[in-house]
């Protein structure tokens, strides 16, 4: 995915890093006192757990505190059903998405089911 593709689809999450990890304000992109370039490196070297990479998923979306809550919480769980578990994994890339999909799709059922009952009630 581009800089660009990330910045039209998630901009209020890289809004948001940007001012907490460097005190950028994002929008100096466009006032051109941020590079793309420097953008895209600062970008690159948030950190495991920010809101871009929680919201894309993989490897990045927990930190380092939220990894080891997890893991002390699977260890905890193995431990009391005396058998290990499938350990915890970040959310896929591509989770967010899906989720959205499912959402819209929810949305449109009960739309055509509200239609339906509207119709019959009328």
């Amino acid at each position: 995915m581009s800089l660009f593709q990330l910045l039209a689809t998630h901009w209020e999450e890289l809004e948001g890093d940007f001012q907490e990890a460097y005190g950028i304000d994002l929008r100096d992109l466009w006032r051109g006192r941020l590079s793309a370039a420097r953008c895209w490196v600062l970008l690159a070297q948030l950190p495991p757990g920010s809101r871009i990479w929680r919201m894309l998923g993989g490897p990045m979306a927990w930190g380092m505190v939220e990894r080891a809550v997890r893991e002390e919480g699977w260890r905890l769980a193995s431990q009391n059903a005396g058998k290990e578990l499938p350990r915890p994994e970040p959310p896929a890339p591509g989770w967010r998405d899906k989720q959205d999909d499912l959402r819209r799709r929810e949305e449109r059922r009960l739309a055509r089911f509200m239609q339906r009952h509207a119709e019959r009630n009328n």
